[in-house]
């Protein structure tokens, strides 16, 4: 298993992502780690990361880029001056983007950044980002300006290229390395508990203050989750819907949120009296969360209320409640059998893959089968091998109508764009490739 190291704070308010370039943390975009490495990249041993308001500020402001490309801005910048001539226009352009970039991300623009009605990215730091796409093309175009320059023969302007790039490749992957560590199974999670989770746990979730592999977790990182489920978590939680964080360590959710998360266990080394302590091993206890929301229930239309799409999620956190479902107004066209005998409805899930979900149900009358998943227009439905209907349910989770009786449903997650995106990068390919041919045909010719 190999763990990636990301930005993780806890209970952080919305000013830690509000990040200016520190004056000192210019030095690191030269000799990264020159004033220190945050604790959870264990590399402390050289030099803590100390002297900012938390470590949001090392991860923020870390965008080192190599030492080649910073050799060819100045080079560059040394000739402009030399020849006493500006760039032409396209590299004009991307000289005074980075540049400004740069200028912006630093405090002493604090004031000129409250006068533009946007945010372009989170924290001013991040404008690093086109700094940095800005110095990624001048180490093109540099490369691709010496290779067709009449300096030195040929053979020898490429072996100095291919030299320079490997030097650039060892340089920067040396820095990127930091942040991945490869951690080995068992010892990554924590195997005691895993004859009662599966036993137990059957399609229900797990919080887990460490990450553990082959379950699936209910916390999140923030880059990698959708708004509204993060707004239904931490709504449910009892934060207030301005409160921001990065990570949330589920272990620590109250019983309600952990209830509508579809929580089961809880494994965590902090004390839960709340919960059923299960067992113990080492410094970790595996609690049980009684009656969690389940993965997949039927809901009646009578159970069914309709509100506009853009109040769904604030209606439910106004008063979340298990036996209701909220739906955006235009499903209100969905099943219209008349009931038959029989109050509800009973529905099996299961999930051969991550993509896929297969929901089995029976029901005595037309309702909507509700789905803890977040919503993503990436998901499609056949109900009977026939294309249904996913609407959004709670605002944050997935409903499908169907008519009473016995119904086979399958979900399937396909990436909105996909093969869009597929298709334009072969273009792109393509096109790359007619560029680097095309002047080496001239020079043969």
């Amino acid at each position: 298993t190999t763990e990636i190291y990301t930005l993780s704070l806890h209970d952080a308010l919305p000013i830690y992502n509000d990040v200016a370039m520190p004056y000192r943390r210019l030095a690191a975009l030269i000799l990264p780690g020159i004033d220190g490495w945050p604790e959870t990249m264990g590399l402390t041993h050289r030099n803590v990361f100390d002297g900012y308001l938390n470590d949001a500020y090392f991860w923020d402001t870390c965008s080192y880029i190599g030492l080649l490309p910073l050799a060819v801005l100045l080079a560059l910048l040394l000739r402009s001056v030399v020849r006493k001539k500006l760039p032409d226009l396209p590299w004009a352009f991307l000289a005074v983007m980075g540049g400004g970039a740069l200028l912006f991300s630093l405090p002493l623009t604090e004031t000129l950044r409250a006068l533009v009605p946007a945010t372009i990215f989170r924290s001013p730091a991040r404008l690093l980002y086109l700094a940095t796409f800005a110095a990624a093309v001048a180490l093109g175009y540099a490369v691709t300006a010496f290779l067709n320059c009449n300096l030195l023969q040929r053979r020898v302007r490429r072996c100095l290229v291919g030299l320079c790039l490997l030097f650039h490749v060892l340089d920067l992957g040396g820095f990127a390395r930091q942040f991945v560590r490869t951690v080995h199974w068992p010892a990554f999670g924590t195997p005691a508990f895993d004859g009662i989770l599966d036993r137990d746990l059957t399609d229900g979730r797990i919080a887990a203050d460490d990450p553990l592999a082959r379950y699936d977790d209910v916390g999140f990182f923030d880059s990698i989750i959708l708004a509204n489920p993060y707004r239904a978590i931490l709504g449910i939680a009892g934060f207030p819907p301005d409160f921001n964080t990065q990570r949330v360590d589920a272990s620590g959710l109250p019983i309600p949120a952990l209830q509508f998360a579809g929580v089961r266990f809880v494994i965590t080394a902090a004390g839960r009296r709340d919960l059923e302590l299960v067992k113990r091993s080492g410094n970790d206890s595996l609690y049980r969360v009684s009656n969690p929301v389940p993965r997949a229930a039927f809901f009646t239309k009578e159970m069914t209320h309709f509100v506009p799409r853009q109040k769904l999620l604030d209606a439910f956190l106004s008063q979340p409640r298990r036996d209701t479902l909220l739906l955006p107004a235009e499903s209100r066209t969905g099943p219209s059998g008349s009931p038959s005998s029989g109050l509800g409805g009973a529905v099996t899930y299961t999930r051969p893959s991550s993509d896929e979900i297969r929901l089995v149900t029976a029901s005595g009358q037309a309702g909507f089968v509700h789905v803890l998943e977040s919503y993503d227009p990436g998901w499609s439905a056949e109900v009977d091998g026939k294309r249904g209907l996913v609407a959004v349910a709670n605002g944050f989770s997935m409903a499908v109508p169907v008519e009473a009786g016995a119904h086979s449903i399958r979900l399937r997650y396909q990436t909105p764009g996909r093969t869009v995106g597929w298709f334009l990068s072969f273009i792109s390919a393509g096109l790359l490739a007619a560029l680097i041919f095309r002047p080496y045909r001239r020079t043969r010719a």
